[in-house]
């Protein structure tokens, strides 16, 4: 019983942990998305990275 326990455990904190990553990685992708948003409407240039980077 003790590893069924165990393996339901383990399941159970991947989900979370997942769920987690998908919700963090959201947010900053809004959160850069309204940015970028903002510094077009504002006129202001945002370079990118060079070839040497």
């Amino acid at each position: 019983m003790r590893i069924v326990a165990q393996a339901v455990i383990h399941i159970l904190a991947n989900a979370l942990v997942g769920a987690c990553i998908a919700l963090w990685t959201t947010s900053t992708m809004l959160t850069s998305m309204l940015l970028i948003h903002a510094a077009t409407a504002l006129r202001i240039i945002i370079t990118e990275p060079g070839r040497d980077l």
